[in-house]
Order: structure tokens, then C-alpha cells, then sequence
């Protein structure tokens, strides 16, 4: 079934790092959780804690992935930019995209309008859709710049700004509830950071003026929820070219994905992305098919990212047993890969961490390191036997930052490269553009 070279499964469970909850007896989720099988990988492999980007410092999804790939934070397209190409958007040179919330706003006797809720009660996404129909049908330019707005998932979307603009403007998002919804400003001295800034506002006040009273959000104040009564736009990106996985790290990469921005994080660095049948991005999603999916691809990809999205939704909705709930599925569904490994089976080495932490006290995203581990044939192995934020703490890769961890993998399948030979790849086992010296006849 597999190929005699070692290759790379890559879990991350996004949001998975935890702090402990009063509604767990000051445990995390990940250490109340029943998991048998990462725990079988931990002792049998290495552990450690993870800053994705520095200690204290709370990553974005995007540049948690991007570090834990080994690129730094200047190669980071914006965000906006990702979730339109992985929803299949393309964007031309000037064209800008951000990713957006449908939010709940309360306006008050200034004309301030603070925001309720950030995500409308996470409004389903038959309603969403057609309140995306009412703001499409209504807003396709402003002031000559083509605007188009895409529904993806529940509360989120997509607004593409099509013309000669810059990505230098602010968040109108505030980030926070019970905070006024932010003017959007340029962030340099630029016309066009001016220009871009003020369509923008534009943009935004018209989606308050079409949603507030819109059919759909008359009938969701009668059931007593949240309207979903503006959009807010943040997190601006353009057209950018980053260094492909392979040209970086001389493996063929492929990646397990469902949601826009983790397909379009995949296609940025030229992974080869592959959806699976009920995956959805939640934690409804077809757990063990992602993981048969890996395994099926391990046989042609030396390198394979699967990402589960679900532990960071129950994060962000601060349900910390629905959260213990998504770890143990996970658990389950990574059986396979313990099976074959434990059998000697699999030449495969595992790896799973996390992108971020999302402690479900805050519902936000937070600056603690996340566990990580690292397990397969012929791979050290540390004294820990079970994996959690507290267990990792005391493992062999001890307290690391993300840009460290392709190095280490890298180094485990015998790939690394020598300190200070001067070759024209990053692993001498990848010949694909070398020239072989000839003699002369």
C-alpha cells in the first residue's frame, strides 16, 4: 500500500490549543478528551509546544499555516486574497479581495452603529444566500469599481473590488462586540489607498441601508435572533506570487481541504487540492474520510495537509464540550493511521498540531503555544505519553516557533541538508533541476 520513502501526513485541527475551562473542572478540551490513538502517537513519537508566530502573539489562520510551513510573515498573501482563490476567484493585478461577516449592528442616537454580534447568531446559509441575492442585485459598482460579493459559508463571504486600487485599508470590524463598526482608513499615503478606503464606507453603509429591513431579517427579529443586517469587510489581499511548497522544501505536496481560505492557502503554494464527500468545514464534517483520503494520497504526495476546521467553530462559540466532543471524533478517525503505524506498516511520518489556540472562555484567538507531535518509524521518541498542552509542555522538541518544524521534519526524513553546502535545492534527494557535469569528447 505504501511507497518504501518516507513521506508527511500533516494534521492541523485548527483552534484545537485550549486553556483550561471552569466548565470542564479547569482542564482543557484536549485533556478531557478521550484520545486513545494521538496519545498512542505521542508515545511513540516526539512532542513539543508550538508558537506559531512568537510567544504571546495570536495567529491569523493564514499566517499560523504559512509559518508551520516554513515561510515568514512578509510571504503572507492577505487574507482576502486567499478565500477568494480557494472559492475559486481570480483576482487580476489591482483587484482586491476581503473576506466578510454578515453582522448584527444597533445603531444609536449619534447614527454609531456598534456591533451586537460579529457572526448574526451564525445565520444559516439558506438565509445568508438570499440576503447575498438582495446585496449582488443592488451593488455591482461604485464610482466605476466593480464590486461582486460571494456567500461561502453561514455568516461569511467574499467582496472582490475590481479596479485600480491598494489592499493598504483598515478593518472595518472592529473584532469585538459592543464596539462601534470602525471608518475604514488607508494605511499609507497613497490615492489609491484614499480611493479604496472610500469605497469601502460606500460599500458598507448601502449593505446596512439593504439588509436592516430586508424580508429575512424582519422574520429572524419576530423567532427572536440576531439580524444579519450589514456586512463587514476585513483583512484586505491582492494578487500575490509566493514560492511554491515544492521549489521550498522538495516535496510533492497535496492537501485535504474544505474550507475556501485552507484550499486557497493550499493552491498559493501549489498543493494539489482534493475535497472529500460530506466534508463540510464543521463539526458535522466526514472526519475519517478526510484521514482515508490522506492515506490514499501518501501513495503518490510525499507531503499531505489535512485540515479540520471543527475544533476552532466549537472554540469560537465557546462551547468547550462540543469542542471535547469534535477532539475525540478526530481521535477516532486518525485509528487507521495508528494501526498501520504501530503494525510497522506505513513508512508515514504523522504530525498533528494546530494553526492557532482558541480558548473557548474568550471565543478569540490567543498567543498560547499550541502541542504538536511527531511520530513514525525510526524517529526518537520522548517520555510523554499523552497529548495535551500540559503533557507536550515537558516533550524533546520542547518550546519552538512554526518557522522550525519543516526544518525537523525535513531532518527526520534524512533530506536535510548539510550546514553550509552550497546546492541549488533544499534537499540534496531533490535532483529535479540539477546538471550533471559531462565530459568532453
Amino acid at each position: 500500500m505504501f511507497k518504501k520513502k518516507k513521506n508527511i501526513i500533516f494534521l492541523i485541527c485548527d483552534g484545537m490549543g485550549d486553556r483550561p475551562s471552569k466548565h470542564l473542572k479547569y482542564q482543557t478540551p484536549l485533556q478531557t478528551a478521550v484520545t486513545v490513538n494521538m496519545d498512542k502517537l505521542a508515545e511513540s513519537g516526539m512532542t513539543g509546544l508550538i508558537d506559531p508566530i512568537a510567544p504571546g502573539v495570536p495567529p491569523g489562520s493564514d499566517n499560523g499555516h504559512f509559518s508551520l510551513f516554513g515561510y515568514t510573515l512578509n510571504e503572507v498573501p492577505g487574507r482576502g486574497y486567499l478565500e477568494a482563490l480557494g472559492y475559486g476567484l481570480e483576482l487580476k493585478e489591482g483587484e482586491i479581495a476581503f473576506r466578510c461577516n454578515f453582522s448584527t449592528v444597533k445603531r444609536n442616537r449619534k447614527g454609531l452603529l456598534y456591533v451586537i454580534d460579529r457572526r448574526a447568531g451564525r445565520i444559516k446559509d439558506r438565509e445568508a444566500a438570499e440576503l447575498s441575492k438582495a446585496v449582488q442585485n443592488e451593488i455591482n459598482e461604485i464610482d466605476g469599481v466593480e464590486v461582486e460579493f460571494h456567500h461561502t459559508l453561514e455568516h461569511r463571504g467574499i467582496l472582490i473590488l475590481r479596479g485600480n486600487l491598494s489592499v493598504e485599508v483598515s478593518d472595518v470590524d472592529p473584532h469585538k462586540v459592543n464596539e462601534p463598526v470602525l471608518k475604514p482608513l488607508p494605511l499609507i499615503k497613497s490615492k489609491k489607498a484614499v480611493e479604496t478606503a472610500r469605497i469601502v464606507e460606500k460599500f458598507v453603509l448601502e449593505t446596512y441601508r439593504i439588509l436592516n429591513n430586508h424580508q429575512v431579517n424582519v422574520e429572524r427579529e419576530f423567532r427572536g435572533l440576531p439580524k444579519a443586517n450589514i456586512i463587514l469587510p476585513r483583512e484586505a489581499g491582492g494578487k500575490t506570487l509566493v514560492k511554491s511548497f515544492k521549489e521550498k522544501w522538495g516535496l510533492k505536496p497535496a492537501c485535504v481541504a474544505q474550507g475556501p481560505l485552507y484550499r486557497g492557502i493550499a493552491k498559493s503554494l501549489g498543493m494539489k487540492v482534493f475535497m472529500v464527500k460530506g466534508a463540510t468545514a464543521m463539526p458535522n464534517t466526514n472526519y475519517k474520510g478526510k484521514i482515508e483520503k490522506a492515506l490514499d494520497l501518501v501513495e503518490e504526495y510525499d507531503f499531505v495537509y489535512v485540515h479540520i476546521k471543527a475544533p476552532d467553530v466549537s472554540s469560537h462559540k465557546r462551547d468547550s464540550k462540543e469542542k471535547t466532543d469534535v477532539i475525540e471524533k478526530i481521535d477516532e478517525a486518525i485509528s487507521q493511521i495508528v494501526e498501520l503505524s504501530i503494525q510497522n506498516l506505513s513508512d508515514t511520518v504523522t504530525v498533528i498540531t494546530s494553526d492557532h489556540s482558541t480558548p473557548c472562555e474568550t471565543g478569540r484567538h490567543s498567543g498560547d503555544p499550541v502541542p504538536i507531535l511527531i511520530s513514525g518509524q525510526g524517529l526518537r521518541r520522548d517520555a510523554v505519553k499523552s497529548f495535551s498542552e500540559k503533557h507536550c509542555s515537558s516533550g524533546a522538541l520542547t518550546r519552538l516557533t512554526g518557522r522550525h518544524v519543516m526544518q525537523i521534519l525535513l531532518d527526520q526524513l534524512n533530506m536535510a541538508m548539510e550546514e553550509g553546502l552550497k546546492m541549488p535545492k533544499p534537499s540534496p534527494y531533490f535532483r529535479a533541476d540539477y546538471e550533471p557535469l559531462r565530459l568532453k569528447k
